[in-house]
């Protein structure tokens, strides 16, 4: 019997499931008890039977006998004494130190312990506390929300206040409703398990599928009940002792010994929003497919990346960690062997893509950081100052971009300085990049396929497939990276022998072996989910609204606006101690970053998706939004109320944590302005936000302000609107506040007019002769706006008046007419209200 990466990668992924069952309350397998351990006649690390007996019901027939061999690994990691594969130890041995890495915590303290009372129902009574609660920069800091047991959803991840009590129910009900879904997964892939190829070809697509399953279920289950807050979830820490496993597997080849040390593989794209904005304004009217096609490619090549070097190395795909915001980090042997291989692979897919994004895009692969001692680097002392080491290899890495391609033996390649050598000429030259000339084919199918009417456009085959691709994604769903060293037409993407394809509903059924299959939206289960936030609004007819129709869901001023925003000091939190033990100790797993990094993706790809979905489905469209941060195109004023509940949907999301929250931008983009300046633009303008002290702010109006101030400014807009509708305020009235305004900020100056002090007399006056007149008594909206405006002007300073051009300028847009008389009548007040676009 030789059992192969997989093997050892399934067993570890699996040898906890028997916990959720034994919380469910389930009966013990008299069979399988010899798995337990035995205290005294007392049976401890009860779930391993339970594991044993899962993985009976859905066995797979495997030749060999390996289905038996992953039952027994799977389930002996606790008690040697049941394990009968004794010339195959090494197997074992691969899981339980994989175990011992990715939990972190003592494993002689069992969760069932029969001196103990109290102890003995924690694990039926003990939560999952959320880890981004928790998350804290000081020991005695303490924000003890939890999850409920459900599968992972918008509405069921934000935590809460869960008193201890009995979750059996619970966990039996969460337990059966993953079994439904894995029986559907198990019926599909098994007619293929009697295949020659089975254990190579599709039992990584099984494992795919599994991973994906755990995932959605047992993210909201505690992995370690015996913490005070337990934060770090059962399925990130099955996920992590697979990826180690697979590590140690590596390093000794499937032999009975290991002396090799690991290393962390990270590799992180470069130029990123050079570019996704690089977009001809000649052709602005195809902006939106290029968005979205670039924003996905962005994403797949980052994955191209990695199952690249999976596949080098003769890995696991779960060997990747993390694949997060343009970085992924993989855990590999750290053999002269691979170190030659994952040279030779940098230069090749380097080459590849200097050719394909012209230089715009670089990936910077790194493999520096070598963990001698794996349990001690990863454990929860160290492994921050292991991430550390990676980043700041990863840094290196930038300073020596396209070194392979630009120099030779430390002297410039100076034919490399010019990247497409083939003569551009004015009349061929692609009407999209302007950088490529045009090809007859790709010219001939845009014409036929997107714009009949343009029959002047020029397009090259790169441009082609970028529009294709982003018309495409807005209806299928299903997608598959592969690897082919035969020339694919086909793909969207190829490089370094990897393609991205398509792929029909038909194929989904019939998977072809050996390659990746993937869905953005869950419709089959035996497929995983990628989640890419894609959601764009639509037209009756199906077809996805342009951006001029977008524009014309706004009230009153017919515009869009950008929002672009990240999360604050992120890595410098992620990089920083920010999670203790009971003594105060640092105890930060990295199964606790992984669900740290995981978690806030999950807000950036699926939450916001589905925000956008249930609350904007006609005004917002996504450019991108996943990792720590995102930007959006959409109706000025639904993407100012968006920004709000975005902002309070995060909040909660992180269980009201203090030291968790972002900073955003938003700037309104004249018609005629092409999207990358617009987005440029907000970019600066994020900057100026992420600049206030303790960040946290929103750009708005060309003033910045922090987020807690955002709902009363909005809700000052919405009397103003309603007031003006009931033609109780003026327009004109409104540009005098925003002098005044203009005033009051001139008085924060060290030298200032004295004539700018008068902003409260003036004010109080105008109050006093324009809206108390038309005040009546029983008009107690009027009245409450009126008392506003004055404590405004009171004695105490009030921060309304420093940011009160947020509620005007917004009024004043709102109530901006669409006809050309109207327009002209309001130019001549209007440009004031028009320097805060």
């Amino acid at each position: 019997m030789s059992l192969s990466i997989h093997h050892i990668v399934f067993a570890a992924l699996m040898h906890d499931i028997g916990k959720v069952i034994q919380r469910s309350g389930a009966e013990n397998i008299p069979r399988y008890e010899s798995k337990c351990r035995n205290d005294k006649g007392y049976l401890t690390h009860k779930h391993a039977m339970w594991t044993a007996g899962f993985l009976e019901e859905f066995s797979l027939p495997l030749p060999e006998d390996n289905w038996n061999a992953i039952i027994e690994i799977a389930s002996s990691h606790h008690c040697r004494d049941s394990w009968t594969m004794t010339n195959y130890d090494h197997y074992l041995n691969y899981l339980i130190e994989a175990d011992n890495i990715a939990a972190s915590w003592d494993r002689n303290k069992p969760e069932e312990n029969p001196e103990e009372d109290k102890a003995k129902s924690r694990f039926y009574e003990m939560p999952l506390f959320s880890v981004l609660s928790l998350f804290r920069q000081k020991p005695d800091e303490t924000n003890t929300l939890a999850y409920h047991l459900a599968p992972k959803t918008k509405d069921n991840i934000k935590p809460e206040k869960i008193e201890r009590h009995d979750m059996r129910e619970e966990y039996a009900k969460l337990y059966t409703q993953f079994k439904e879904e894995y029986s559907k997964m198990h019926q599909y892939f098994l007619p293929l398990a009697s295949q020659s190829d089975f254990e190579t070809e599709h039992f990584p697509q099984y494992i795919d599928a599994v991973d994906a399953l755990l995932a959605k279920y047992f993210w909201c289950v505690p992995g370690n009940t015996q913490e005070k807050y337990p934060t770090s979830s059962l399925y990130q820490h099955m996920r992590n002792t697979a990826t180690i496993a697979a590590a140690f597997y590596a390093a000794g080849k499937g032999e009975k010994k290991q002396d090799s040390p690991l290393m962390i593989v990270a590799g992180d794209l470069n130029g990123i929003q050079t570019y996704l904005y690089d977009l001809n304004p000649e052709n602005s009217n195809k902006a939106s497919k290029l968005l979205r096609a670039r924003s996905f490619q962005i994403q797949m090549i980052n994955e191209l990346t990695a199952q690249r070097v999976v596949k080098e190395l003769s890995l696991s795909r779960l060997n990747i960690f993390s694949n997060l915001g343009g970085k992924w980090l993989m855990l590999a042997p750290a053999t002269e062997e691979n170190m030659a291989k994952l040279q030779e692979l940098k230069e090749q897919i380097n080459k590849d893509i200097y050719q394909r994004f012209l230089g715009t895009v670089s990936l910077n692969l790194n493999w520096d950081t070598i963990l001698a001692h794996p349990q001690q680097d990863l454990n929860m002392q160290n492994f921050l100052i292991t991430m550390n080491r990676v980043f700041e290899n990863l840094e290196k890495e930038k300073l020596h971009r396209f070194n392979s391609i630009l120099q030779e033996e430390s002297k410039w390649k100076t034919d490399s300085f010019v990247i497409n050598h083939n003569n551009l000429y004015y009349n061929e030259i692609c009407s999209f990049c302007h950088r490529r000339n045009s090809q007859k084919e790709a010219t001939e199918e845009y014409i036929k396929f997107e714009d009949p009417e343009d029959k002047e456009a020029k397009v090259c085959p790169h441009c082609r497939k970028e529009i294709k691709l982003g018309k495409e994604l807005v209806d299928n769903n299903f997608y598959k990276i592969y690897y082919s060293e035969k020339e694919e037409p086909a793909a969207y993407i190829s490089f370094a022998n990897m393609h991205l394809s398509k792929v029909r509903d038909e194929e989904t059924n019939n998977l072809r072996p050996g390659q990746y299959y993937f869905q953005i939206k869950e419709k089959k289960e035996h497929l995983p989910v990628f989640p890419v936030a894609t959601f764009v609004p639509h037209n009756a007819d199906g077809t996805v609204k342009d951006f001029s129709q977008i524009a014309k869901q706004s009230q009153g001023l017919q515009a869009n606006a950008v929002i672009k925003g990240d999360v604050d000091n992120l890595g410098f939190l992620l990089s920083n101690p920010w999670k203790f033990d009971e003594n105060n100790r640092i105890a930060c797993s990295i199964t606790d970053y992984t669900t740290l990094s995981n978690m806030l993706h999950y807000f950036f790809s699926t939450v916001v998706h589905k925000l956008q979905e249930e609350k904007y489905p006609e005004s917002i469209y996504t450019i991108y939004s996943g990792g720590d941060d995102f930007c959006m195109i959409g109706a000025y004023d639904k993407i100012i109320e968006f920004s709000k509940d975005l902002r309070e949907e995060f909040v909660n999301y992180c269980g009201k944590n203090p030291h968790l929250h972002f900073s955003a931008a938003i700037t309104l983009m004249h018609p005629k302005q092409p999207i990358r300046f617009s987005i440029h633009s907000t970019d600066a303008r994020l900057e100026l936000a992420k600049s206030e002290k303790g960040k946290d702010s929103l750009y708005l109006y060309e003033l910045v302000v922090n987020w807690k101030e955002v709902p009363e400014l909005l809700e000052l807009s919405k009397d103003m609107d309603a007031l003006m509708n009931d033609k109780k305020l003026t327009q004109q009235f409104l540009y005098r506040l925003l002098s005044y305004h203009n005033m009051y900020l001139n008085t924060l100056n060290k030298e200032t007019d004295i004539r700018n002090y008068m902003f409260q007399s003036l004010l109080f006056y105008d109050i006093r002769r324009n809206l108390v007149p038309l005040c009546k008594k029983e008009d107690t909206t009027f009245q409450d706006f009126i008392q506003k405006l004055l404590d405004i002007i009171g004695l105490k300073e009030s921060p309304t008046m420093k940011n009160i051009r947020i509620p005007v300028c917004h009024t004043i847009y709102k109530h901006r007419k669409k006809s050309n008389s109207s327009k002209n009548k309001e130019d001549k007040n209007a440009k004031q209200a028009e320097s805060a676009i």
